[in-house]
């Protein structure tokens, strides 16, 4: 290759990568099923279209209901069912003739990657009649605004409902033209996997490998885009009780609150601990004393997003304070540091027994008690425990030791801070609260200073839809708006005993979940005679409580797998 023309190749490659994040991509707008097609068409007045389909498939009977419902709802409609595989010139010259002579409106494609990739250019030369498919192959020859196309692919694999590519054949030349453009992307995808039923197995099976091509090719891609939204779904069983982080002892509140409020550290995937605010963190020989370093970069917003304080090391010592004194969290989450901390126990002791006035206490008089820790400078933290504490700094990662504003406290008083809500309590995390309702929706979108913001990806918006009804739920499976979901025993037992159910295929066991887990360790007592007895408690027969300062423990160590529904 000209070395000229081989430096200009990847001279174009490079710039159109570093663009890539600014081009003008959308998504087509998902349907579910054809029958959703005609009340788009009725609500857009569009009144005639032209149906873009090949033989086969048009014989299989797929494309039959739709032609059915768009002649009830007095939609005309003209069909082109003579598209090939790899289709060429002439079948797009022969669908602009007939979309042209019925004066249609809109284009809909009903099949395979080729009948689609001979709707986008039908619609290309309807936009630029003047300009032949020849002269539209590479990148972004179109940029004109192409008549309204409906993608409704019949195969696993093609993903042509969604690109912006099509390649069209010259039969004459023996040429194929690859078409880009952002002009060809569906306005609209109908995904209903009930089209692939009637496909012929060969089709099926080949088509299943094109989908497992792409998926592959889209996860190993260096120039991926990223996504941008994500819906979920839980049980209203799961509502949060409390917003705040460090009066709250439910897993369900900490799902929410660990997205906006961050503390020391975190945990990645394989539950080793990471930097959070903490970006180091060490301790001496023994384990008692343990320093950490806190990033200098860290802001308290608003709901807002707005920056209301910048974030030092005082605010760990306000927030610990707050969490040992009986008169502002309510004993909540004290067993950690005042098992762990030198003076927290007492410090605690000494709120409890002084009442309400010891609402009136700041982290100085918590200092001044001799709890072990202290702040040297705004970015270093000490903590100093009572024995030797190897992991410490998991601990130091529970709720116990996170973070607060003494600035809010101040503004919201007590009982305001302890029951504060999405809308008045600060964010340091990497979300922010768009939208709650109580057991129906909470959306979050992504906290505009939030320090790490160049080094990690979030979601433009994440929303979690709560369900209350297990009935309801199975309607959205079915309607294919969720991909999971755990099956009451009633729906189970009505899949299970019929093997012709349509969803009988589907059931695979719940895989357990983080919280699925319960380690019991089982301890020597001493009844009042002296002698050792091995006692129960705690709600497990056989497993006795576990005493803190006892006996040595016995040597059983069980790990109990909660039950686990089936799930489809």
């Amino acid at each position: 290759m000209n070395k000229a023309y081989a430096f200009f190749c990847r001279a174009y490659q490079t710039v159109f990568r570093a663009a890539l994040p600014i081009l003008p991509y959308r998504e087509p707008v998902q349907l579910d099923g054809l029958a959703s097609i005609v009340p788009l068409l009725t609500e857009k007045e569009i009144s005639s279209v032209l149906l873009v389909t090949d033989a086969s498939v048009r014989a299989l009977g797929l494309t039959g209901g739709l032609e059915d419902a768009l002649k009830a709802a007095s939609v005309a409609c003209a069909v082109y069912d003579k598209t090939v595989p790899n289709p060429t010139i002439a079948n797009i010259e022969e669908g602009r003739a007939l979309y042209l002579s019925a004066h249609a409106q809109a284009i809909i494609a009903v099949g395979g990657g080729s009948v689609m990739d001979c709707a986008k250019i039908i619609g290309a030369r309807i936009a630029k009649p003047r300009q032949p498919v020849q002269r539209m192959g590479g990148l972004l020859r179109i940029l004109r605004r192409t008549p309204l196309l409906i993608a409704a692919p019949t195969t696993a694999g093609t993903g042509s409902e969604t690109t912006l590519a099509a390649v069209i054949t010259d039969s004459a030349a023996h040429h194929k033209y690859p078409i880009n453009d952002f002009a060809l992307i569906p306005d609209y995808a109908v995904l209903d996997p009930e089209l692939t039923r009637g496909l012929p197995p060969m089709l099926t099976a080949t088509t299943g490998m094109d989908a497992l091509t792409h998926a592959v090719e889209a996860y190993v891609s260096t120039g991926a885009t990223p996504l941008k939204e994500f819906i979920s779904w839980e049980s209203t069983n799961r509502e949060l009780e409390s917003w705040n982080m460090l009066y709250s002892q439910m897993a369900s509140d900490m799902n929410v609150t660990t997205n906006l409020w961050e503390g020391l550290l975190s945990f990645d995937c394989y539950g080793k601990a990471v930097p959070s605010v903490a970006k180091e963190w060490s301790h001496n020989e023994d384990s008692s004393v343990w320093t950490f370093n806190l990033r200098d970069d860290v802001d308290w917003v608003d709901v807002n997003g707005e920056v209301k304080a910048h974030l030092t090391s005082k605010d760990f010592l306000v927030g610990l304070e707050w969490v040992l004194n009986a008169a502002k969290n309510q004993a909540n989450n004290t067993s950690m540091p005042n098992e762990t901390l030198t003076g927290a126990a007492d410090y605690y002791q000494k709120t409890s027994d002084m009442g309400d006035a010891a609402a009136d206490l700041t982290y100085q008089d918590m200092l001044d008690a001799g709890v072990g820790v202290e702040a040297p400078d705004d970015y270093t933290l000490v903590f100093t425990c009572k024995d030797p504490c190897p992991y410490f700094d998991t601990v130091a990662a529970y709720t116990s030791f996170y973070p607060a504003s003494e600035d809010l406290i101040n503004e919201l008083g007590v009982e305001g801070f302890r029951s504060c809500d999405y809308t008045n309590m600060w964010y340091n995390g990497p979300y922010v609260v768009e939208e709650f309702i109580s057991q129906n929706t909470k959306s979050y979108i992504p906290n505009p200073n939030y320090y790490a913001a160049n080094d990690v990806s979030r979601f433009d918006r994440f929303t979690v839809t709560m369900i209350s009804d297990g009935t309801v739920t199975f309607q959205l499976y079915q309607n294919r708006e969720l991909d999971e979901l755990e099956l009451s025993e009633s729906t189970l037992t009505t899949i299970t005993s019929d093997t012709s159910n349509a969803y009988n295929d589907q059931l695979c066991e719940k895989r357990p979940t983080k919280y699925a887990y319960d380690f019991h360790f089982n301890f020597y007592c001493l009844n009042t005679d002296g002698q050792r007895e091995l006692e129960q408690g705690r709600g497990q027969p056989g497993i006795p409580p576990l005493l803190p300062g006892g006996p040595e423990p016995h040597s059983l160590l069980r790990t109990l797998q909660q039950d686990q529904p089936p799930q489809v």
